[in-house]
């Protein structure tokens, strides 16, 4: 029935599905649409509409996906959080336009971002991208913006950068940019939560059964910790 619908689920296919083809094609919905278009005003009366229950430590977190790849409809929906008295935040990998970047970050309260790995071939042969202008984007925000707080994630995957040699890297680029203030640097545990959307999306899941040991995350967290004082403490 989804051939014969038009859809095409593996990532090489180019057709996308809208939510009425799938429906259309499996009307008992075991495979069903995640997610919903909205447009700037409709999302901003929703956010306006949930302001009290943010009151003064909450606020609209902009997450991923990555919303750098819609850096108009992210900036527009920030300034209007912003207009109405919403505090605002953003997780992104910082990897756009630094046009776009600086914009939305003069737009923010709280900026999250990664750094997964110094070495830009590693990065690459992950990614699929070199991390230049993650980097860069990244330098330039510590730099230009001191008063923007900033927490720098590191997500320690095994095989990739669970090596003090990779930590100590990432440590260097920070620690010109400690003395700034409103910096954190945050190292999180590998898991192993994106397996079911990988089976749901009929692809194969390319870590395998690795894991990361609670011993080499601890070292890895102290090394960290030792290099950039305002590094924060996660548990495996």
């Amino acid at each position: 029935a989804a051939e014969e619908a038009g859809i095409v689920w593996n990532s090489n296919g180019t057709a996308v599905p809208t939510q009425t083809e799938v429906e259309r094609a499996c009307p008992t919905r075991a495979l069903h649409v995640i997610g919903k278009k909205y447009e700037v005003s409709e999302l901003s009366r929703i956010l306006i509409e949930q302001k009290p229950f943010f009151d003064t430590t909450g606020g609209v977190t902009l997450s991923g996906g990555e919303p750098l790849a819609q850096p108009q409809f992210a900036l527009a929906i920030l300034r209007e959080a912003h207009r109405h008295g919403i505090r605002t935040a953003i997780e992104t990998t910082s990897y756009g336009a630094w046009e776009n970047v600086a914009a939305i970050a003069r737009e923010i309260d709280y900026y999250m971002t990664d750094v997964k790995v110094i070495d830009r071939d590693i990065h690459a042969k992950w990614t699929g991208l070199d991390n230049d202008i993650v980097l860069d984007n990244i330098g330039k925000l510590l730099s230009e913006m001191p008063q923007l707080p900033i927490r720098i994630r590191t997500p320690v995957i095994p095989g990739v950068n669970d090596t003090p040699q990779a930590i100590e890297a990432i440590g260097s680029f920070l620690k010109p940019y400690q003395s700034r203030g409103k910096l954190e640097w945050e190292l999180l545990p590998y898991h192993r939560l994106g397996v079911p959307k990988y089976k749901a999306l009929h692809r194969e899941y390319p870590m395998g059964e690795v894991g990361l040991s609670t011993a080499r995350f601890q070292e890895l967290q102290t090394l960290a910790k030792a290099m950039i004082g305002s590094s924060i403490e996660n548990e495996v």
